[in-house]
């Protein structure tokens, strides 16, 4: 599996485009806690949402978010360790049966969750 903690996109007539998931996400943290909210409407969940050091207002609104829905966490990093260790720490503090991992990029849609989160809600085979 490729590491898709940094990724450079080039575009004619367009320079390099660097973006580290989770990292710098605060304009998203607060519509992905909305979508995964939506999506997961009937399921008993838990979101961990990992601020991997960022230099924007990411922790703030974290802070903000935890504070308003205690189905929410939060952890901060006091700098950058990368989008590895951001996973690593978001699996350690997760508690849930199942543990569906996401960028804060919005690439991948909470509804595409919904399967793996109805699979854990049924009975295993006995």
């Amino acid at each position: 599996m490729a590491d898709t903690s940094t990724e450079i996109a080039r575009r004619p007539g367009r320079p390099g485009q660097h973006r580290r998931p989770g990292f710098n996400e605060s304009e998203n943290i607060e519509a992905l806690g909305g979508s995964i909210a939506e999506a997961m409407k009937g399921f008993r969940y838990e979101l961990v949402l990992v601020d991997d050091g960022s230099d924007a207002d990411t922790l703030a609104t974290i802070e903000r978010l935890v504070a308003a829905d205690d189905r929410i966490r939060g952890i901060s990093f006091a700098r950058n360790f990368g989008h590895q260790c951001a996973l690593a720490a978001g699996l350690r503090y997760a508690s849930g049966q199942v543990v569906i991992m996401m960028d804060g990029d919005m690439r991948r849609r909470p509804c595409d969750a919904q399967p793996a989160a109805r699979g854990a809600s049924r009975p295993g085979p006995s």
